[in-house]
Parts: C-alpha cells; structure tokens; sequence
C-alpha cells in the first residue's frame, strides 16, 4: 500500500488584503487532500487579518497564527514547530498555485529530500510574462551542484519537514535574499532532489511585498 505524506504549507502574511484571497483560494481548491495551510499573520495591519481568520474558519485544514511583526524569516520560523506533515511547504501571501500542484509535487518527491518546480514570473503586463526554471538546464556531475545553480527560493519547493523540525534549518532574520543560505545547505547536502519540470506556481512582480515592507 503506497503511504502519501502530509503536506504542510506556511503561508507568511503582511498587509496583502489585495491578493490574499487568491493566494489562499488557490490553496484551498488544492486537489492533494491530506494537507494543512498554516497562516501566519506577521502582525498586519489591513484587512489581511480578517480575510485569514475568515479562511480559518470556512476550511478545517487552515490553522490561523497571529504574531508580532518581525518578517518574512521571523513568520516562516514562527510557523515551522507547529506543522504536522511529514512534508513542508511556503507560499508568499501574494503568489498563488494552480490546482494540482502539490499533489504533483507529493508524487513527485518520492525519497528525495526537496522537489523543485518551475515558477512563472507574473506581472499585470501579459507580454512581460515568463517561466523560470526550478532546475537549472546547466549540466554538472552532481544533481546537487546544477541545484546550486537554479532559483533558490524557498516557495517552489517541497522539503521533507525534518529538515527543519530535526536538522533546525531556519530563515535568518533581517537580511534581504533570506532563503539563500537555507536552500544552499539543503541543496548541498541533499541525498537526492527530484524536479517537477512543469509552471504551476505563479510569482507576483509588484511593490510593498512582504520583503519590502517588514523588516526582512
């Protein structure tokens, strides 16, 4: 019998009331059925708060955090000790996923440590529009040296949850590009990744994002 693995997702939040709705209708109409969408509310001060607490309460697997604000790193930290899944996800509150993602980045992890995916730059502008790759097309002799050449985001991936809830991998806090030095160490340690060679995860371009506006 084939075991299918938890997924938690932490979405970090700071006064997004514009696009915090689709971003959380997208994780609420996710065709993976055994996941949590946990909520950190960065201590915004829109209407961010209500329209989270609203999901919170509409969908049973959303879980609603509120906290000081510290930031992007500071959220995603606060959020790590309280996921379930065996799997762990991020989403900017800005960004959103097509339907299927996470069930095909589930599938497609296996026994690898991270699975990467392709990410579509979104800007308002269709003609400014394009796909970036999750892996890199560069050739090394390692999987993990072409992952070191690829995005380092931290929100197109999946990561087996001990990474951080064993190993205590965390976002350092008050830095700008805070998910390099996380990604590098798991790329480089990794004993495998896997790649969903496939655009289903779309990147807002925009100003007054979570980066800019908190101090992260």
């Amino acid at each position: 019998m084939l075991f299918v693995m938890r997924l938690s997702v932490i979405v970090p939040m700071y006064n997004v009331e514009a696009y915090l709705p689709q971003c959380l209708d997208s994780l609420a109409n996710q065709t993976l059925t055994d996941m949590e969408v946990l909520l950190v509310d960065d201590g915004a001060t829109d209407g961010t708060s209500k329209i989270a607490q609203e999901y919170a309460e509409k969908y049973s697997n959303f879980r609603y955090f509120r906290k000081e604000n510290g930031g992007l790193s500071d959220a995603r930290n606060y959020a790590i000790p309280f996921a379930t899944g065996e799997l762990l996800a991020f989403l900017d509150s800005d960004d959103w996923v097509e339907p299927t993602l996470y069930e095909k980045m589930v599938s497609a992890i296996g026994d690898a440590d991270v699975c990467v995916t392709d990410i579509e730059y979104y800007y308002e502008d269709p003609a400014k529009r394009f796909v970036m790759k999750g892996l890199s097309p560069w050739k090394a002799d390692t999987i993990q040296k072409q992952a070191l050449l690829s995005p380092l985001f931290a929100w197109n991936k999946i990561y087996k949850a001990e990474l951080f809830q064993k190993d205590g991998y965390r976002y350092p806090v008050g830095t700008w590009y805070e998910d390099h030095p996380v990604t590098t160490i798991i790329f480089a340690k990794a004993n495998k990744i896997a790649y969903l060679e496939e655009c289903l995860i779309h990147y807002r371009q925009r100003e007054g994002s979570i980066m800019a506006a908190t101090s992260d």
